[in-house]
């Protein structure tokens, strides 16, 4: 989030080689990474698990219906923890608060909330 408040949502990937040519990354899709007026996310982890469940755009979704960022990632995550994907997501909302969910063994992410304080996790 800008200090206008426009959001974006960005992610690099290393891939894990031996990807066949003109694939192309979740990282480059709507599916890994998506913002709009309400919400920002960026996604991590296994890139087709990532595209399987068309992640990113699904929880801007259920976020546009009104529920937290945060209430719906809590609920996307227990689907994906049993359908045993590999992968995390970090977002921030357009009043500014920070969200993230992983079911990695470890997700490091900095952020910086509306007060300008730093968050890590």
């Amino acid at each position: 989030m800008d200090a206008e408040g426009r959001l974006a949502a960005a992610t690099s990937t290393g891939g894990k080689g031996g990807a066949l040519a003109g694939r192309v990354s979740d990282s480059g899709l709507p599916l890994g990474n998506y913002a709009d007026a309400r919400a920002a996310v960026a996604c991590t982890g296994i890139g087709e698990d990532i595209m399987d469940e068309a992640l990113a755009v699904r929880i801007l979704d259920a976020a546009g219906r009104g529920t937290s960022l945060a209430r719906v990632l809590a609920s996307a995550f227990r689907g994906l923890r049993a359908r045993r994907r590999k992968l995390a997501v970090v977002g921030v909302d357009r009043r500014g608060h920070l969200a993230w969910a992983t079911t990695l063994p470890a997700l490091f992410a900095v952020g910086r909330n509306r007060n300008g304080l730093v968050e890590s996790f």
